[in-house]
């Protein structure tokens, strides 16, 4: 059988319906064979999704979760050798998911965790000179005129519910874990900044000014640009201005400034 996507396309069916042109060299039964492959294929997907998204395990248990993560891979079976990556399109699907309907903050969960990968696996950056920084921070220079490329493994993730409350109150030990549960209101949207600090992904939280801040940097809009653009989206609430300058200094989350062009204009008499 030479076309991949026949062979693709048995995996994902619920019925036991063979790929045409399947056949056995030994004689074996080939329907059982090919159903203990399909079984394999389908449970290393929902482990390596199990993996990624402990948290949304945890929140809904290992049945539900066995049950959801099958689901997804039915549809869904990785494009990539490299399983890390899998379950891309994850938090989605769980948004559409007609048993997780009464569970809205797993959603916003999954798309934290899958950040987390993100962030972890993304291409390293220096951070930026400190002569180039003291040149866009120099009480002379025009702040506002100043574009900020920001560190490759800089995710942003804006929640309608407290999925990183969720998340954090996972990375205690149970007891810990529980009672800190206990006081999250789970329908309190939430913002973070996920990002790689040398080996270690940081998850922290932000205003959704903030956070539309940082993705006006991060689309080259010039830093007055984004500002202007980020209080507009934010109902007016304007960014914190020195708390994110301060956290993307901290950690070097800048890799490069430059300054927009200066467009002058010549009018005739």
């Amino acid at each position: 059988m030479n076309n991949p996507h026949v062979w693709r396309d048995a995996l994902h069916r619920d019925d036991w319906a063979l790929p045409s042109g399947l056949c056995s060299a030994n004689g074996s039964d080939v329907a059982q064979r090919f159903g203990i492959y399909r079984n394999n294929v389908l449970s290393a997907c929902t482990q390596a999704l199990a993996d990624t998204f402990p948290v949304c395990q945890a929140l809904v248990g290992e049945a539900f979760f066995s049950g959801l993560a099958l689901a997804f891979a039915q549809q869904q079976l990785p494009r990539s050798r490299r399983l890390a990556f899998y379950g891309q399109g994850f938090a989605e699907f769980v948004r559409q998911f007609p048993p997780a309907q009464s569970l809205p903050y797993l959603a916003d969960v999954a798309q934290l965790e899958m950040a987390r990968v993100q962030a972890y696996h993304a291409a390293d950056a220096e951070g930026v000179s400190p002569e180039r920084l003291q040149a866009a921070l120099h009480p002379d220079a025009n702040l506002p005129a100043w574009r900020f490329a920001l560190h490759p493994s800089l995710q942003l993730v804006e929640a309608t519910t407290a999925a990183l409350s969720l998340w954090q109150a996972h990375q205690h030990e149970a007891a810990q874990r529980d009672a800190v549960l206990a006081d999250i209101d789970v329908h309190r949207p939430e913002c973070a900044a996920v990002f790689r600090s040398g080996d270690v992904v940081l998850c922290l939280p932000l205003s959704a000014a903030d956070v539309a801040l940082l993705r006006g940097l991060q689309d080259g809009q010039t830093l007055g640009e984004a500002i202007a653009l980020a209080t507009a989206s934010a109902d007016g609430e304007a960014p914190d201005m020195s708390h994110t300058l301060a956290l993307l200094l901290q950690h070097q989350l800048i890799t490069d400034v430059t300054q927009a062009p200066t467009e002058h204009t010549t009018q005739g008499d």
